[in-house]
């Protein structure tokens, strides 16, 4: 009801960061020679729906990934319809699909029916207000074993001239059951 209570789920402090404060370990040039070539993002929204996850046109603003390795880069995009609306530093649906590309870093699951859910961020950080066209260069940690309970990974943000202007550390993605 609206008249419940609001539950606290997650706080932050917003700080602004100086372009060329953030860094990457590697060119976009560099990425997109060593990570494969690209695909097409509707596989990974099909993976999604055969699981029970169905996202609409809003949420799918990644465009193609290139992949190898637990590391991918994407191309996200502001989804056309949603274009007009109005944000301060990042729209939600581009913050959605950069986590999504996560999602796509980590490697097939041994069993089907293992879904992993984002679960948290330790930090972020953002140089500049995003623009509705970017580069999402993603990995995910190795892990013990083939099935974890839990995969952490990082997450850089480059705009179309190779600048990182953001940068996720710390996002956790759960493993989670059917129930």
């Amino acid at each position: 009801s609206l008249d419940e209570p609001w539950e606290l789920c997650a706080s932050g402090k917003l700080a602004r960061r100086r372009t060329g404060e953030l860094s990457s370990a590697k060119s976009l040039d560099e990425l997109r020679a060593s990570l494969g070539p690209e695909t097409s993002s509707d596989g990974f929204f099909e993976r999604l729906s055969d699981i029970g996850v169905e996202l609409g046109a809003s949420f799918r603003g990644m465009r193609t990934t290139r992949q190898k390795d637990r590391e991918v880069l994407a191309r996200i995009e502001l989804p056309a319809s949603l274009a007009g609306e109005s944000t301060a530093w990042v729209h939600p649906a581009l913050f959605d699909a950069a986590l999504q590309a996560l999602g796509v870093a980590i490697p097939t699951p041994a069993n089907a029916d293992d879904t992993y859910l984002f679960t948290g961020i330790d930090r972020a950080e953002l140089a500049t207000p995003l623009p509705a066209a970017l580069w999402v260069h993603a990995s995910v940690a190795s892990s013990a074993g083939d099935r974890p309970a839990e995969w952490r990974g990082e997450i850089h943000v480059l705009d179309d001239g190779g600048r990182v202007v953001g940068v996720m550390t710390g996002v956790s993605l759960r493993r989670a059951t059917r129930e």
